[in-house]
């Protein structure tokens, strides 16, 4: 079986070590490959599927198996009940496009991780739900592993709001629900795209009638809108890029505050925290080993700056704090090709409570705040 051959070569004859692995790429999709009789069916799945779990596991039964599941979002309907039921697995994966090409707008899109359809809570509820009616655990599940092994805005057809400090906001926000969610891993889909940013380029436009905001033109791109990258010549040969390769794009600002702030580092958890406005998301976790908490303050105000009060229950401060920041203000310097800078920071060797924050206007800021080592 070549799902086999390939954990032998990866992880036996190479030693890569590779431990996530998926059965299947979306073949729920009538466009993915799957060669299998009545295909794309979720019986079909769940008969042919086991045969490959137990030759995977046979060559390293260390690896964890992955199946695919829709959440009731990609519009198969029993797809989740039947596949739960007959499959075998270790975790399920889910990927997570809220956009449609050509409904893209800027308030649909901050809008979507929080209400709707594709509203990240009630979505990987629906998952758990149904893992526990299958008998794969116990309500609530919150144990078992969800992989969103992919995610982006759009799943094709970029816009030009891929760029924008919009596609960034939105990263952030999905990234702080998916943390609460208890998701276990989440990944950002990057690919070879074309990105032509040169004025008045033709290419892929938002909805007329809800217009994106932002500086770049053209098709935007889906991979790149972490980072620029290098086109290929076959499937891109107009592109024209005003961005340098390794560039960092708003969506790879999201990530990278994420990341550098240690948010999401290992052994962080969840932490509850009040939201006092509508156009406020805001997200936390505490690292009991470090002794940090982390808050991620996302302002959905275009225009207004807001001012946060921060603290912390039953501490009045601790031995120093670190703020990264990034915003529409330095978003809009990218305005006639200019640079795309990175965020600012702030650092000191003692806080006190209470914090006082401003947020700017479309802004993502961290917070890190040391706490003393408990007695």
């Amino acid at each position: 079986m070549l799902a086999a051959a390939w954990v032998k070569y990866a992880n036996i004859t190479k030693g890569y070590n590779i431990k996530w692995w998926e059965v299947g790429n979306e073949v729920y999709e009538r466009g993915e490959p799957d060669k299998h009789p009545n295909p794309h069916s979720a019986e079909s799945y769940a008969q042919f599927e086991p045969p490959f779990y137990s030759a995977m596991k046979a060559v390293d039964p260390s690896i964890l198996v992955g199946i695919p599941v829709t959440a009731g979002a990609h519009g198969v309907p029993n797809w989740d009940s039947q596949v739960l039921a007959g499959a075998k697995f270790d975790y399920v994966v889910f990927h997570y496009y809220p956009e449609f090409y050509p409904h893209i707008s800027d308030a649909g899109l901050l809008a979507a991780p929080t209400q709707g359809p594709f509203e990240v809570a009630k979505l990987m509820a629906n998952i758990r739900s149904q893992l526990a009616s299958a008998g794969k655990c116990t309500s609530p599940c919150t144990g078992f592993p969800i992989s969103i092994s992919e995610w982006n805005s759009v799943s094709h057809n970029p816009t030009p709001q891929t760029l924008t400090i919009v596609e960034g906001l939105f990263a952030a926000e999905t990234l702080g629900e998916f943390f609460n969610a208890g998701v276990s891993r989440a990944e950002f889909f990057v690919d070879q795209g074309c990105q032509d940013n040169s004025p008045g380029a033709s290419g892929y436009n938002a909805d007329p009638a809800a217009p994106v905001y932002g500086w770049q033109h053209g098709t935007g791109a889906l991979g790149l809108s972490v980072f620029a990258g290098v086109p290929d010549p076959l499937l891109c040969p107009h592109a024209s890029f005003s961005a340098p390769p390794g560039t960092i794009f708003p969506s790879g600002r999201a990530i990278q505050l994420y990341a550098q702030s240690g948010f999401a580092s290992e052994g962080s958890s969840s932490v509850l925290i009040d939201n006092p406005t509508p156009a406020l998301r805001t997200y936390a976790s505490y690292n009991a080993a470090q002794h940090r908490y982390v808050v991620c303050l996302i302002n959905l105000d275009e225009n207004n700056d807001k001012t946060v009060r921060l603290t912390v229950d039953g501490i009045p401060g601790g031995p120093g704090y670190k703020m990264l920041q990034y915003s529409k203000k330095i978003y809009d310097e990218t305005r006639d090709n200019g640079p795309w800078n990175g965020p600012i920071s702030k650092s000191g060797d003692s806080w006190k409570s209470p914090v006082f924050v401003t947020l700017p206007p479309w802004s993502i800021t961290t917070y890190t705040l040391m706490a003393n080592a408990e007695k």
